[in-house]
């Protein structure tokens, strides 16, 4: 039962971190549009880059 309770723990956390960098990829992929469309976002995508890569280096 320990093992199982372990297990269930560590899904869990690995699905917390899969969800955290699913939200990362998508400000990501939102900051790209808004560039595409407006020409004129670059300190957004400088900021979500920056902390894109916080994230990963972080894990």
């Amino acid at each position: 039962m320990k093992q199982l309770e372990e297990y269930n723990e560590l899904n869990y956390k690995r699905l917390k971190a899969l969800g955290e960098m699913q939200k990362q990829q998508l400000k990501c992929l939102s900051a790209m549009l808004n560039h595409q469309i407006t020409r004129n976002v670059i300190d957004n995508i400088k900021r979500i880059h920056d902390d894109w890569l916080e994230s990963i280096f972080d894990k």
